[in-house]
């Protein structure tokens, strides 16, 4: 922005790029810039061209402002090209501090909207930007922190963006709504951090503020699974810090804990079909809710009287009014796809219920209601199947419209989520290796498409049937069958043999593997084999089953893969339970299912929240759990990695070597 760009027109501005910033917890890339300046925004292409071409004429200093002016105009076209190729004419070191600061922030919404988060970083923390900004107007120094705490929540570096979200905090006085937002932001990136790290920073922390916001963080997340202590626990945090800014207005999401837990359902209906093809899988999520509700059971906290019914037992509709006949304030279930659309073909649900799968909703009954964003399908065993006010306000929350609420263990969504988080590592070209069949083309396609949505190119895509096949296949996407080919022809050719070494194709910078974890030990080395061992490797959750053998899963190392928290927290209640009744073999591919029987009795109560508060958030065994336009839940599960046959947490963005965007 320019020095005379209102401090109005940059509040307004800077509520447009909240809004944007709240879209981006999916790690995916940031959008275009919607940049809006006086004097260029009614440029068209032709008035740009002219611009630049009259530049030439001018002095050094006019030149470097039309040359930045046209650049600016040219972001909002959507033209990186051209508009690179005109900062290219600039020389950095030979601009004003004025000039330099506007040449860094067009040079950081370049990267951004190509997709290049590291590359924008290194321009938003660049020396002289650090040292020129204190002497810019304060509508651009708001623009810099704000784009700076945007994208460093967007590449997962919460703790940076905490404090970016922190010092802007004062630059916005006298704007309650640009404060109120940014305090927003910041609670989202608090509560996206471990739990672990914010009970060390709430313990640790010299600065009060800070130390107040870790401290809130903590005990919010330490709760998730217990509503009621989450609550006495919050008013307990206001009551010790009564001055506090987070006090005095509380994140939305805290605001609503009294109304959820004077409203929670007394009584759940469980719909599964406890008996047919998916028996064993109905038993297992079943099993994983029974868990949680045992557990909340034993902490003394009240709990609803449950009522299972199967599914198969009749039809849909009849049992599901049978069940609100009998009293049922909620309804969790059905698993079955066709008894879902069943559901959904109604006028109206009686009460809120929870599906434990996914449909496609393609009639009246599904208008979306001002919610959060999207999922959809499974496979495999485990995946067949608000108001500012006190925490004791009695405003009632918006009506439900839809009660139908979905919630499952979509492949799709993590196969949106690999291709979320190898875009935003900088990769651009993917070679794709899945099984035949109906679950690898899901998830292959849902890669496929969201890849080249966000701007990616699919360089091969090749499904895989049995092991015999595996080296010729990888031999054949790799490029290296071409490469012995042509040294074929060249030793026809000469009619001698000549020394070769074969080559793989070099337009590859990240596999998507889509495979078992006995498939998977077999593909990365082959992959190796054929000069592709530098090729980076991202997985769905599929590859791990939470069994550790150091032995055969050295094969595997280096693969990242995305993954349900389940398998790496040993301290969950419910997964001692198991380790003590041996009810589910460790490593069992049901689970996943089990952990999805766990969240689905946490989330019953907090519906309502995830509906009303757009941020809001679940943290549960099968992932951070959000609730879209659809009202379908979407996950967004942890990452890990091979490392010498172990499987490990790693963060969720890798940091990117110098150069590499």
């Amino acid at each position: 922005m320019t020095a005379n760009t209102t401090f109005a027109a940059v509040s307004r501005k800077f509520t447009a790029t909240c809004l944007m910033a709240a879209l981006l917890a999916s790690c995916g890339p940031a959008p275009k810039p919607n940049i809006e300046e006086p004097q260029t925004a009614n440029l068209t292409l032709e008035d740009i061209s002219a611009l630049i071409t009259k530049a030439d004429t001018r002095d050094e200093l006019t030149k470097v402002d039309m040359y930045l002016d046209a650049t600016h105009a040219l972001l909002g076209y959507g033209e990186y090209d051209w508009a690179r190729n005109t900062l290219a004419n600039l020389v950095p070191n030979k601009i004003s501090d004025h000039q330099f600061v506007r040449y860094s922030i067009l040079s950081a919404q370049l990267a951004l909207a190509e997709g290049y988060s590291f590359r924008a970083k290194r321009y938003l923390w660049s020396a002289r930007l650090m040292q020129a900004q204190t002497k810019e107007p304060l509508a651009t120094q708001i623009q810099i922190r704000e784009m700076r705490a945007s994208l460093l929540y967007n590449i997962a570096e919460y703790r940076q963006a905490i404090m970016e979200r922190i010092a802007l905090e004062p630059l916005l006085k006298g704007d309650t709504d640009m404060q109120e937002f940014n305090q927003d932001l910041l609670w989202q990136a608090l509560m996206a951090l471990p739990l672990v790290d914010l009970q060390l920073e709430a313990q640790t922390h010299d600065d009060p503020l800070q130390k107040g916001w870790y401290a809130l963080a903590a005990i919010s997340k330490d709760n998730q699974t217990n509503i009621r202590q989450q609550l006495r626990e919050v008013k307990n945090w206001t009551y010790n810090w009564p001055e506090h800014p987070a006090s005095l207005r509380l994140p939305a999401d805290l605001q609503l804990l009294q109304q959820l837990v004077e409203e929670q359902p007394q009584r759940i209906a469980v719909l599964l079909p406890l008996s047919g093809r998916l028996e064993q899988a109905a038993r297992t999520v079943l099993e994983g809710f029974m868990a949680a509700f045992y557990q909340t059971q034993k902490s003394g906290e009240p709990t609803p009287e449950i009522q299972v019914y199967n599914t198969n037992d009749g039809d849909i509709n009849t049992i599901y009014d049978q069940a609100v006949v009998n009293g049922a304030e909620l309804v969790v279930g059905p698993l079955d796809k066709d008894k879902i659309a069943q559901l959904n073909l109604r006028q109206n649900l009686s009460v809120p219920t929870l599906a434990l799968n996914y449909i496609e909703l393609n009639n009246q009954n599904t208008a979306p209601q001002q919610l959060p964003m999207a999922p959809a399908t499974p496979a495999d065993p485990a995946n067949q199947a608000a108001e500012d006010a006190p925490i004791d306000a009695q405003q009632p929350m918006p009506a439900l419209g839809n009660q139908l609420f979905q919630f499952g263990l979509a492949v799709e969504d993590e196969a949106q989520q690999v291709a979320e988080q190898a875009f935003v590592d900088g990769h651009r070209r993917a070679l794709i290796l899945a099984p035949a069949g109906s679950w690898g083309d899901r998830s292959a396609d849902t890669f496929a498409a969201h890849w080249l949505g966000l701007g990616g190119d699919v360089v091969s895509d090749y499904r895989f049937k049995n092991q015999k096949e595996y080296s010729s296949l990888i031999e054949q996407a790799t490029g290296v069958a071409d490469s012995k080919e042509r040294a074929r022809a060249m030793r026809r050719l000469i009619g001698e043999a000549i020394e070769f070494e074969p080559r793989r194709r070099q337009d590859i910078d990240i596999v998507f593997l889509v495979a078992r974890p006995s498939e998977a030990r077999q593909l990365k080395p082959t992959l190796n084999f054929h000069y592709a061992s530098d090729i980076p490797v991202y997985a769905t959750s599929h590859i791990y089953n939470g069994t550790t053998n150091d032995t055969l899963d050295q094969d595997m190392n280096g693969i990242r893969f995305t993954t349900l928290p389940w398998f790496f927290d040993e301290e969950l209640p419910e997964r001692r339970a198991i380790a003590r009744s041996g009810s589910q073999e460790e490593g069992s591919a049901y689970q996943p299912l089990y952990a999805l029987g766990i969240d689905a009795y946490h989330l019953y109560p907090r519906l309502r929240q995830l509906a009303n508060v757009k941020q809001a958030h679940y943290y549960g065994t099968t992932g951070s759990l959000s609730l879209d336009e659809n009202q379908r839940i979407t996950r967004h599960q942890v990452w890990a990695q091979f490392i010498r046959g172990q499987a490990y947490i790693v963060p969720t963005t890798k940091q990117q070597e110098e150069g590499r965007q």
